[in-house]
């Protein structure tokens, strides 16, 4: 899967917590995720801190939260996993770790109990 196909995929199922993700859609959005991240703090440092620029740099934020953490639910399903890995998280450098691992793994060949 190219670049843009897994941005479009990952729009396309907005808040579709349903199905699987490979892990180029899962990886190719994490990219792209982390790039407007940076792109936006250049720009808030560059604006002095303006109120308006912040609240832009915030909502462009919550707008990707959604299909970034629906593209981590569909890559846990890949890998027969729960969503509930997605806590994982929340435990400092140990699930972070144990998160990356899981989903940098391939997912299961054939249907499991996500999906096909």
């Amino acid at each position: 899967m190219t670049f843009s196909q897994s941005l479009e995929t990952c729009f396309k199922k907005y808040a579709q917590g349903r199905g699987r993700a490979s892990r180029s859609e899962y990886w190719y959005f994490y990219l792209f995720s982390l790039v407007v991240s940076f792109g936006l703090e250049v720009l808030i440092l560059e604006s002095n801190k303006s109120i308006l620029i912040t609240l832009f740099v915030n909502l462009i934020g919550l707008i990707i939260l959604i299909p970034e953490t629906t593209v981590a639910v569909r890559r846990f399903h890949d890998t027969n996993r729960s969503a509930w890995n997605l806590l994982w998280g929340l435990l400092p450098i140990v699930g972070w770790i144990l998160q990356f691992v899981y989903l940098a793994q391939p997912g299961t060949t054939g249907p499991n109990n996500y999906g096909e």
